[in-house]
């Protein structure tokens, strides 16, 4: 989300640099307003969106494309092996996590 959207969620879709995304969300939690990123898994199709209030309270949600098994239930093992997992392995410390499906 661009710096100043108002809490409008105006998403803008354009691929960043490490370092421009950096920037961004660095100047957004400064400003107090909620930092929205879309992250995709090595450039596939599976994206998570993150929203951060400020660096301790952030929120993945999985948006679209997400990994299924046995028809149409989410692959919740997927996502903790190449998500939860790999935030871990890079010392990012989770005081708590929740996995929820909802069904339509």
């Amino acid at each position: 989300m661009p710096l100043n959207d108002n809490d409008m969620y105006n998403w803008k879709c354009e691929i960043l640099s490490e370092s421009k995304s950096y920037d961004i969300i660095s100047k957004k939690i400064a400003n107090r307003e909620i930092a929205g990123i879309s992250l995709f898994y090595n450039k596939g199709s599976e994206r998570v969106s993150l929203l951060a209030h400020n660096t301790s309270e952030i929120l993945l949600s999985i948006v679209t494309n997400r990994r299924i098994i046995r028809e149409n239930n989410t692959d919740m093992a997927w996502y903790i092996e190449n998500i939860i997992y790999k935030l871990l392995n890079h010392n990012v410390r989770l005081l708590s996590y929740q996995l929820e499906e909802f069904e339509d």
